[in-house]
């Protein structure tokens, strides 16, 4: 049964929850008896890549100019809708550095967790990027866009030609860094046009803001065997590393199996990240509030198939760990048995020099066959 993790996180073995830390790498002992860290740089680039631009078309960058700085407005543009792909990031004050500001756009598309905690080294500009993608934004609404400045600022306007974004920033003075952005149409407008923004998420009638909100304080009153439901989405939609909530999501809807079984699956994408398919043909639907967790492996395996199963299998056992540890979603049998040590660094498989890597002794449990 998923387990609370409001600002804990928890050990499988069942010993004592400890505070997450908010900076540094994040060590722990796995299931298997080994330390590993977290490899999240080249799956999130892969992904990133093989998304694509978040939106088709140009970008545009549209400056609105609230000299009241009143609630009225921030209400009013301060609808989040995942479906619309639109999402509100809240500046901080003196947001000047750019992997901050990136952080916070994170946390507008749902991320809960430290990326020191859990975004292994991948840089937040990475992750950014590929969630921006997966979950298909096509606004960005940036409110409190006059405490951006520096590197932030340059980050920030850049999206638009790369993303084919729609960025409003909402400020209580006029942004004059922002007049002149190269390969991007500039406009200006005042609070009382703004009901382009403010209408569209009635228009649509969902209740897709429910994934943006935090976890609930008590978990779901689920058995380990319920599938993809919106409440397990959201926790997984929290996850910094997009890989770990890709091999989590495909976990669930194959019922949780132990990973020896779920590497023996070779689960497949399909095109549109609305079906996964496994190696004897059997496919499982994908809910529509959970295409953004599998997108960035659309019509492409999961794991590459040229890794033998022991490689497969312990790879996967570190991510659905890591996974479960940050989502408070139980991924993997409390009663996995410990397994015989492999020296990975010996190996020559594909895959077995990113296991070495993952492991801080070189040493790393597998299951055996």
């Amino acid at each position: 049964m998923p387990v609370p993790v409001p600002d804990t996180a928890w050990a499988p073995d069942g010993g004592p929850a400890a505070a997450r830390a908010t900076t540094g790498w994040q060590w722990h002992t796995s299931r298997t008896g080994s330390w590993i860290r977290s490899s999240t740089a080249a799956a999130t680039a892969a992904a990133a890549a093989a998304l694509g631009p978040a939106a088709p078309g140009p970008g545009r960058i549209t400056v609105v100019v609230d000299p009241d700085d009143s609630v009225e407005v921030a209400c009013a543009v301060g609808w989040a809708c995942r479906r619309a792909g639109r999402f509100v990031v809240h500046t901080s004050p003196g947001q000047c550095r750019a992997w901050r500001f990136q952080d916070e756009v994170l946390g507008a598309l749902g991320k809960h967790w430290d990326r020191a905690a859990q975004g292994g080294d991948a840089t937040c500009a990475q992750l950014a990027q590929a969630w921006l993608r997966a979950e298909r934004a096509r606004e960005l609404i940036v409110l409190r866009a006059h405490q951006i400045t520096g590197p932030a600022l340059s980050w920030l306007l850049a999206l638009p030609a790369q993303e084919g974004l729609s960025v409003w920033l909402i400020s209580p003075q006029p942004l004059p860094a922002v007049a002149d952005v190269d390969g991007v149409a500039v406009t200006s407008t005042i609070p009382a046009e703004l009901e382009e923004i403010g209408g569209c998420h009635d228009r649509l009638g969902c209740r897709c803001e429910d994934l943006n909100q935090s976890a609930l304080t008590e978990p779901p009153q689920v058995s380990p065997t319920t599938g993809l439901t919106v409440d397990i989405a959201r926790r997984l939609r929290r996850l910094y590393d997009i890989e770990a909530a890709a091999l989590a999501a495909a976990a669930v809807l194959l019922g949780r199996p132990a990973p020896d079984v779920l590497a023996a699956a070779r689960v497949h994408v399909a095109p549109a990240a609305d079906t996964i398919t496994t190696a004897n043909n059997a496919m499982y639907p994908v809910p529509e509030y959970a295409h953004a967790l599998l997108r960035g492996w659309a019509d492409r395996c999961l794991l590459p198939q040229q890794w033998a199963c022991d490689v497969a299998a312990t790879y996967l056992t570190l991510r659905l760990e890591q996974a479960e540890r940050h989502s408070g979603v139980q991924l993997i049998d409390p009663a996995l048995p410990l397994l015989p040590p492999v020296a990975w660094h010996e190996r020559r498989d594909p895959g077995a020099e990113q296991l070495a890597w993952l492991t801080r002794s070189q040493w790393l449990c597998r299951r055996s066959n």
